[in-house]
């Protein structure tokens, strides 16, 4: 009488089986909701880096702007030079991002200062390709090209 032990019956195991199955399926289900609610975090976090790139960039155009009037030459320059590193530096290191900026090109027409993505097509904007570190979301947007007056 000692060596009793449970017998694992078929009507045992029939009843069992079910719930196996479903703590299984609710396994992957929380693993599968966990993933979403990862992706939507990160895409916040994508749009809201881009908006405010886009914000930033016009800032800092009009100030450029007021600073040095139709200089396009040092406009462009220190677009390139100084915010655009600034931009990819800055927002990869605190957001845990990777910015990828186009070429900025800017262009005096008339009145205006024209600053685009693209020598010859003054109203393409820059590109802007934003990626998550685990590369896992991207977004890539070409941002509206900015005609400041002087």
């Amino acid at each position: 009488m000692e060596n009793k032990g449970f017998v694992f019956t078929g009507t045992a195991f029939l009843l069992v089986l079910p719930a196996i199955i479903l703590a299984a399926s609710f396994a992957n289900m929380l693993e599968l909701g966990g993933h979403a609610t990862s992706a939507a975090i990160h895409g916040d976090v994508l749009f809201y880096a881009y908006d405010s790139i886009q914000s930033s960039l016009n800032k800092s155009s009009h100030d450029l702007v007021s600073m040095f009037g139709d200089d396009a030459n040092e406009i462009q320059n220190r677009l390139r030079n100084l915010w655009k590193p600034s931009i990819e530096g800055n927002y990869s290191k605190q957001l845990g991002i990777n910015i990828a900026l186009g070429d900025i090109y800017v262009k005096r027409e008339g009145g205006l200062i024209k600053i685009s993505g693209s020598q010859t097509n003054t109203s393409a904007g820059v590109w802007v390709n934003i990626t998550t570190e685990d590369s896992e979301i991207t977004l890539t947007r070409r941002m509206g090209a900015l005609w400041i007056p002087y």
